[in-house]
């Protein structure tokens, strides 16, 4: 078998928030788990490791993949994140890297916007809405009890 038949993924993704997905990753023989690695980690991980795929997440990184971090050692990068600034996508195309994420899944048809979300949740502390329909439905069951 040659060094690039088997893949080897390197997850720089933190997943303390959502331990089941951990568990998976970290059972996964496969799978390098190092989310706080430096860039100088990242370049020496991908040198050590051909036909590696990188899992990342814009959130926690504090480089950009870029020429100085990736290679042709690199297949593809999945990131979970609409956004892409923080990988250099003319580059992977000339590498022929791969790049997944949450731009062209149609999964995102499916999810409320952050923004929206956001928004509403403003308005309601604003005008007191909780407050307010707590309130109301203590009242309401209260009359209901005197009827």
């Amino acid at each position: 078998m040659s060094d690039i038949d088997f893949a080897v993924i390197l997850c720089l993704s933190p997943l303390e928030n959502v331990p089941s997905i951990k568990e998976e990753i970290l059972s996964m023989e496969n799978v390098t788990y190092f989310p706080y690695a430096t860039k100088i980690d990242v370049i020496q991980w991908i040198k050590d490791h051909p036909g590696c795929s990188i899992l990342c997440n814009p959130n926690s990184m504090t480089y950009r993949l870029d020429k100085t971090i990736l290679s042709s050692n690199v297949v593809a990068i999945s990131t979970a994140s609409t956004g892409l600034d923080h990988i250099d996508l003319d580059l992977c195309k000339s590498l022929g890297i791969q790049v997944f994420s949450l731009f062209e899944d149609n999964i995102l048809q499916d999810i409320s916007s952050t923004a929206e979300m956001s928004f509403g949740l403003m308005m309601a502390l604003i005008r007191n809405i909780l407050f307010k329909t707590l309130y109301s439905l203590h009242h309401i069951s209260h009359i209901q009890a005197s009827n």
